[in-house]
């Protein structure tokens, strides 16, 4: 009688391990990728009802903001913003435009815009 295993029967354990992992690491890397995209986009729907409360409380004027947010700014807003560069704005007559990176992903808005896109690029295009 023979105590531990034979080679070929460590060696299948490590195929199979080897061809779960194969498997499974493309889709966990996907899902991490897409929730950081979500609460990107999240993010960005939350900052434009932030602008337009914050212009209706001011009497419909005109502002702009700059990200990363400095502790002074008067735009109420949830969630964290300190990883966003590139600003906002919105004008007198309520319209928005967005040019914001973060993570790899950049959400621009022009003022004729209904939508916001939200894209892959990188930092430097974005803020182009």
């Amino acid at each position: 009688m023979k105590n531990g295993f034979t080679l070929v029967e460590l060696l299948a354990v490590l195929i199979i391990l080897t061809i779960v992992s194969l498997i499974t690491v493309p889709i966990i890397s996907n899902s991490i990728e897409d929730s950081k995209k979500e609460s990107f986009e999240v993010g960005i729907s939350h900052l434009i009802v932030a602008l337009q409360n914050d212009q209706a409380t001011d009497d419909f004027q005109s502002r702009s903001y700059t990200f990363p947010l400095t502790p002074a700014s008067t735009l109420k807003m949830e969630g964290d913003t300190s990883d966003w560069e590139g600003t906002a704005l919105i004008d007198e007559d309520g319209k928005i435009e967005i040019n914001i990176y973060s993570n790899g992903y950049c959400a621009s808005k022009e003022k004729t815009d209904f939508e916001t896109t939200i894209e892959k690029k990188s930092k430097t295009a974005c803020l182009e």
